[in-house]
């Protein structure tokens, strides 16, 4: 039987440097343990926790920067009330594309967001997928072919939308992961059943009202993403900046053969003409819309509800279908570390009438010709911005302090505090060359303990 000890103190690793890591305690064969029932973070700290110290492994640096999330070994940011100048801090969290945290916050403010603008229609969804034989290349090559995926998209929307003359607006929210944690790309548009002619609106009753078909889709889409990887492939693609030099092809080495044999490539784009591009349009919602954005929310490819249980030879867990599966720790660790998306990249898109710059304004309208009342609901007062001391002002966040005594200053928010601390003002007026121990004699014990405490 194995002991497995973990600790719930993740500063004990020294994230995100890589020390001597946690060993779990080992009696007899692993094969005779039972799972125990970990959350993901706990799974992933278990895996780390049997590397060779002897071995370098970059490539799982950013897990250990997930289980450094809120601990402090990120570093922390400093928040001054902006009425009665009290001070506090918090840790700083990681930001990661695999973060169960950072997402389920970002998830959670989205879907409010969304909610509130839903309008009493229809809404209907449709899915588009690459062809499975592009799944290793996309994995290879996030960051240009997801681009591509979402150029693809919204060209094969407009034909339809263009042919009719018709203005609509949706939502496109790439997900990378299929139920299983595959690499499977696909991308989810939300289509609210109206559209705008002449500034008057349409409703599509049911999805053969919607401006577009299936054989459209499946075609424009299909030979879009085709014409942008030819051109990828000869170096005519040069992303949003045309000064940029041309993006380049990451091959894998399945199909390296291809990178200098043009007549290969080309053979390779006729075998992915005649795969299968999946394209689905679902029905209309009949009553709650909001079902469908919770749906299409999701951000992570597995959550801790779904994990049964784990030990250090497999991980036992619920897929998104509800159907029971087995990885080993290895393969687990292996899809997640696959799943991570480019770093800073936007993976939900608006278009049309739910474009950024000119929602507010199309909705008001939609909502006027609809009959329904304009309410304009009060801005609820964020909780964790609220000061607690004086409960009048907000707290601003002022300073971050990164690991190697970095702080960076967060002027604008700076100019809003009423009570400016002492120790604000030093920091603010620092030199670049000006090192931190120069300085702790003129700041607090509390912020000079916590500056060292991040080293």
């Amino acid at each position: 039987m194995i002991t497995i000890n973990l600790p719930y103190d993740y500063k004990q690793l020294n994230l995100p440097f890589k020390t001597e890591p946690l060993q779990p305690e080992v009696a007899n064969d692993s094969s005779d343990t039972p799972p125990l029932q970990l959350t993901v973070k706990e799974i992933i700290e278990m895996y780390l926790s049997t590397l060779p110290l002897t071995e370098e492994y970059s490539y799982l640096d950013k897990f250990y920067r997930v289980l450094g999330c809120g601990t402090g070994v990120l570093g922390y940011h400093l928040s001054i009330c902006d009425h009665c100048g009290s001070e506090t801090y918090h840790p700083n969290l990681c930001n990661h594309s695999l973060c169960h945290v950072c997402q389920s916050i970002i998830s959670r403010n989205w879907i409010n967001n969304r909610i509130s603008e839903l309008l009493p229609v229809p809404y209907y969804q449709i899915v588009f997928g690459l062809t499975n034989k592009l799944n290793l290349f996309s994995l290879y090559n996030k960051k240009v072919v997801y681009d591509i995926f979402f150029e693809c998209v919204e060209k094969a929307m407009n034909v339809g939308i263009e042919a009719k003359k018709i203005e609509i607006g949706y939502i496109s929210i790439l997900q990378p992961f299929s139920a299983d944690m595959w690499h499977t790309p696909h991308i989810h548009l939300v289509i609210p059943g109206i559209g705008l002619v002449k500034g008057k609106i349409q409703e599509f009753p049911s999805k053969e009202y919607l401006p577009t078909s299936l054989e459209i889709l499946k075609r424009e889409f299909r030979d879009e993403f085709i014409k942008k990887l030819e051109e990828l492939y000869l170096g005519k693609r040069k992303g949003k900046d045309p000064n940029a030099e041309p993006e380049k092809i990451n091959w894998p080495n399945e199909l390296k053969e291809l990178a200098n044999d043009s007549e290969k490539f080309e053979e390779w784009l006729e075998e992915l003409k005649n795969e299968k591009w999946d394209v689905y349009i679902g029905e209309g919602t009949r009553v709650d819309s909001k079902e469908l954005i919770y749906y299409v929310a999701q951000r992570l490819p597995i959550s801790d509800e779904q994990i049964i249980g784990a030990n250090l030879n497999k991980v036992v867990f619920h897929n998104t279908r509800n159907q029971r599966r087995e990885l080993t720790l290895d393969e687990f660790v292996r899809r997640m570390s696959c799943l991570e998306m480019p770093s800073g990249y936007h993976r939900i898109r608006n278009y049309g009438f739910l474009g950024n710059s000119v929602k507010n304004q199309k909705l008001e309208e939609i909502r006027e010709q609809l009959g329904l009342t304009a309410t304009v609901e009060e801005e609820q007062e964020d909780p964790v911005k609220k000061c607690k001391i004086c409960g009048q002002g907000k707290m601003r966040t002022v300073a971050f302090i990164f690991p190697g005594k970095v702080i960076k200053i967060c002027d604008k928010n700076v100019e809003k505090i009423k009570v400016v601390p002492t120790w604000l003002d030093i920091i603010s007026t620092l030199d670049p060359e000006t090192t931190m121990d120069e300085i702790y004699d003129f700041l607090p014990d509390w912020l000079s303990e916590l500056i060292q405490s991040v080293d």
